[in-house]
């Protein structure tokens, strides 16, 4: 087989992944699916069958595709709570832990939390809120999931009702269009035909204007019910939102006292990211504190880690962010096993990793820094989804680590041998093309999940590994990254 057929199946073997993971969250629109043989070079239709994408530009997490496996209460995302309507305990538990996660930043693990609720109860609209709020970059998933909200409003109680009817003003969602949201959902098409596609939204109020009206039902929120931290953290997470628009938004010294009364009534709240990315750039040591506790409040969140990183990094002081930063990679790691996700799928773990390899530079850790580096361009590249070109993307943020790490250490021989072996792009007579190892890495990670496990278990330490139960009560293996000191 040459390489360009072996790309093209490295392609098809991806795109079926979704069917050789398993799902355990019910798909909503019971769709048939088309069979698709190995040899074939065709991909098979259907949004179901797309595999997830990292997002494209820096800072954002854009989530094309719902996730694959489904979720189960695995802890250390933080105490959050907003009691719903629900037939399980469990579903409690989970809109909880979806609940900490969209505090976190984790948008993709919220909505894997959320739809682990729908896979046994369809009908609870908090959890399609809460996929709702997970896709706050993507409008038309956001708005397809508020519709099936406003759908089932008729079984919440008053103060859920709020929530919904808040954000479904937001993507003005109408009775109406629920109802032709949901018919489309459970259309049953005919054998070998794809599912009805889901229309891209236009809003007539500006984002400005919606933006408003949704501030304001936060501000409801506090009003009727003056002790809901919930509201006031959310409330203070869409002025950050606003300040980052040039909207109108309250001074930055009134959100942070907002934030200090939701850590009164619970210090271990992920709002803890707020404080960071409210002082990160103006006044990183007002939110040292906050960083400090990211152990306590969410180890499992890389993210939080990250962002705890960073406010030492702004602070001038390498050395004390380095630990925060890996702590993150580790957590990324065990996270990467816990789900079978490939390193490109954890949407911050490129940016992770070209931070840690900078701030190994500062602290004069410039082999270390280059060790990762090399690590780092050592992970399988997908033809299609991971590409160098991309700047924002997994391979193309390591090879701007690389880079920086060889040209700050005066390593011209090191950058020319990357180079040499394809590792930092290509010239610019020809398209770029994974090589054949990418090519063969790519195809293998992605046809037999034991073979990624395989992948995760050569990046780390084969000695740090845990044994947990799944949410199917079935024997998964955590690695515990180790770091590079």
């Amino acid at each position: 087989m040459d390489e360009t057929a072996s790309m093209r199946t490295a392609v098809v073997v991806t795109a079926i992944l979704g069917f050789l993971a398993g799902s355990g969250c019910r798909k909503e629109p019971p769709v048939p699916t088309p069979e698709v043989k190995r040899s074939s070079g065709e991909q098979p239709n259907g949004p179901d069958q797309t595999p997830f994408v990292p997002t494209t530009y820096d800072g954002v997490e854009v989530i094309p595709a719902r996730p694959k496996i489904g979720s189960y209460l695995f802890g250390g995302c933080g105490d959050a709570h907003i009691e719903i309507s629900r037939v399980f305990e469990e579903a409690q538990k989970l809109f909880d832990q979806g609940l900490a996660q969209l505090h976190g930043h984790w948008h993709y693990e919220a909505e894997r939390s959320f739809r682990q609720i729908l896979a046994t109860e369809p009908d609870c609209a908090m959890a399609h809120w809460g996929v709702a709020m997970a896709n706050v970059h993507n409008p038309d998933r956001a708005s397809e999931a508020m519709a099936e909200a406003i759908y089932h409003r008729q079984r919440t109680n008053a103060r859920e009702r709020l929530w919904i009817d808040g954000l479904a003003a937001f993507y003005e969602i109408t009775p109406a269009m629920a109802k032709a949201n949901h018919a489309r959902i459970w259309f049953d098409p005919k054998p070998g035909q794809p599912p009805l596609p889901a229309p891209k939204r236009e809003f007539a109020k500006s984002l400005e204007e919606r933006t408003r009206a949704l501030v304001a039902q936060y501000d409801r929120l506090v009003e009727d019910q003056p002790g809901d931290i919930e509201a006031i953290a959310f409330r203070v997470n869409q002025h950050w939102l606003n300040r980052l628009n040039h909207f109108a938004a309250p001074h930055k010294d009134d959100l942070d006292l907002q934030l200090d009364k939701v850590f009164a009534q619970s210090p271990h709240h992920p709002a803890h990211l707020y404080r960071m990315l409210l002082w990160e750039a103006e006044d990183p040591s007002r939110a040292k504190a906050s960083a400090k506790r990211v152990a306590d409040i969410a180890p499992a969140n890389g993210n939080m880690w990250y962002w705890a990183g960073r406010i030492f990094t702004a602070l001038n002081q390498p050395r004390q962010a380095i630990p925060y930063l890996e702590q993150g990679l580790r957590a990324d790691h065990v996270h990467m096993q816990r789900f079978y996700m490939m390193p490109y799928e954890v949407f911050h773990y490129g940016r992770s990793l070209e931070t840690t390899v900078r701030t190994l530079i500062e602290d004069g850790r410039g082999q270390d820094a280059l060790g990762l580096a090399r690590h780092a361009l050592a992970m399988p590249r997908h033809p299609r989804f991971n590409r160098l070109r991309e700047r924002y993307s997994l391979a193309g943020r390591t090879r701007a680590a690389a880079t920086h790490a060889c040209r700050n250490l005066g390593l011209d021989r090191e950058l020319k041998l990357l180079e040499s072996e394809g590792h930092l792009g290509v010239s610019k007579n020809r398209v770029e093309e994974p090589t054949s190892a990418a090519t063969r890495l790519a195809k293998e990670s992605f046809w037999e999940p034991q073979v990624r496990r395989n992948w995760v278990l050569r990046t780390a330490d084969n000695a740090m590994v845990d044994f947990r139960r799944d949410y199917r009560g079935k024997t998964t293996l955590l690695v515990l990254y180790q770091g590079f000191a």
